[in-house]
């Protein structure tokens, strides 16, 4: 009942029976906040550069994503990952504010992936994800290693629900399991989702089920533009499963020791632009 984000400061419209709010408080007759209680901001959205880590802004992630959830983004945001490995799960959904220009992005200090790891063992398919991402825009994340650790194949690293749109990944590792050649071990799964604009650029998938697993509604609703660029896959059985997609672009990726399908599309449609990939071991299109 109560709380005190900008976003709903001074952003209701007045009616003229309500006078006070829940506490008794008298109603701003001009701009009322919305909800049942008139209070004032006291924190802006968030902007500019923060770090990540011990002696930074935030210890944790879990403490800059609920920044993030609450205070929103009146301008671009870079969260500075300081090194060391972090075994923490969180969630990203919508962010106020976030669009074409003001983005999100997380990524290490140092500038190395090996320097920043992100680690989580799940226990089952209920928490089977460091990362999870739910109608978030505009987030990247760039020079991070994420090591999912579940030891009965619950191992997923990132997993992508809703119609999250502009999320990149760029120079980071992905470690998984070995011997799971299941859905549970995908390091990325974009799942049931009409997800759009999502790029891997530059990263290294390592073992795992899947490396990436990008599924849309259906035919009728699919994910739109999927776009993966000089990736290394190695030892995956699927290293690349696409289905329900409109507009693919895989160029120049490198997939090692494929153990099945080296990449796999089913009921996609659009452009599609398979270009200069090596695959070595069983595998085909």
């Amino acid at each position: 009942m109560h709380i005190s984000t900008f976003w709903l400061d001074n952003k209701g419209t007045p009616l003229a029976e309500v006078t006070f709010d829940i506490d008794g408080q008298s109603r701003n007759g001009t701009t009322p906040d919305i909800g049942s209680d008139e209070f004032v901001s006291s924190k802006p959205p968030m902007a500019g550069t923060y770090i990540i880590g011990t002696g930074g802004n935030f210890t944790t992630w879990n403490q800059a994503i609920d920044s993030l959830n609450v205070l929103g983004v009146s301008d671009s945001v870079i969260f500075l990952v300081k090194s060391g490995t972090y075994f923490e799960q969180f969630e990203i959904n919508s962010i106020s504010g976030t669009d074409s220009i003001k983005k999100i992005r997380f990524q290490a200090q140092s500038g190395l992936a090996s320097d920043v790891i992100l680690s989580y063992s799940s226990a089952s398919s209920l928490d089977n994800f460091i990362v999870k991402l739910g109608n978030a825009d505009f987030v990247t994340f760039k020079n991070l290693t994420f090591t999912p650790t579940g030891l009965t194949g619950y191992a997923k690293a990132i997993y992508v629900t809703g119609g999250s749109g502009y999320i990149t990944f760029d120079q980071c590792v992905f470690n998984g399991p070995t011997g799971y050649n299941s859905l549970n071990a995908a390091l990325i799964q974009v799942d049931n989702s009409n997800s759009n604009n999502f790029t891997l650029t530059n990263n290294t998938f390592n073992n795992g089920g899947y490396g990436m697993a990008f599924t849309g509604i259906s035919t009728a609703n699919p994910a739109k533009t999927l776009k993966l660029n000089k990736n290394t896959f190695n030892d995956q059985y699927y290293p690349i499963s696409v289905n329900y997609c409109s507009g693919i672009y895989i160029q120049s990726n490198i997939l090692n020791d494929v153990l099945a399908d080296g990449i796999y599309f089913s009921y996609c449609s659009g452009e599609m632009k398979i270009i200069a990939n090596k695959i070595y071991g069983n595998s085909d299109y």
